[in-house]
């Protein structure tokens, strides 16, 4: 067998977004409580789908992971307002983690998370 010389392959910001208008929705993060994950954000991607007869509008990011998996993060409010806050954009390298649905004082519960951005 011929054996092929190793090649080093520079990956630019435009051929991720290229490759990532391709994508079709991947593995989705379902994260049980203290669940963790890392990676770029390639792209930010609005949903709008049924509920019922209720139309729903939500957002998305798509994760680039190590090894190229490319992992479907759903935006609801509370990771959301995180983005926000942290001024997320696409191309930043970030960490997730799910703490768990949580209950203050009577109200009602929401799911709760920490995020970190490692680049600025």
């Amino acid at each position: 067998m011929k054996k092929e010389k190793a090649v080093e392959i520079v990956v630019t910001p435009e051929m991720e977004k290229e490759l990532s208008k391709n994508l079709e929705i991947g593995t989705t993060w379902n994260p049980e409580p203290k669940s963790k994950i890392f990676g770029k954000v390639i792209s930010f991607k609005n949903h709008t789908g049924k509920y019922g007869t209720k139309v729903t509008k939500t957002r998305f990011i798509e994760l680039l992971q190590n090894g190229g998996v490319v992992t479907i993060v759903w935006l609801k409010t509370v990771l959301e307002t995180k983005f926000k806050e942290l001024k997320i954009k696409e191309e930043d390298v970030i960490g997730i983690e799910y703490v768990g649905e949580v209950k203050k004082g009577k109200g009602k519960s929401y799911h709760s998370y920490n995020v970190a951005k490692y680049n600025s």
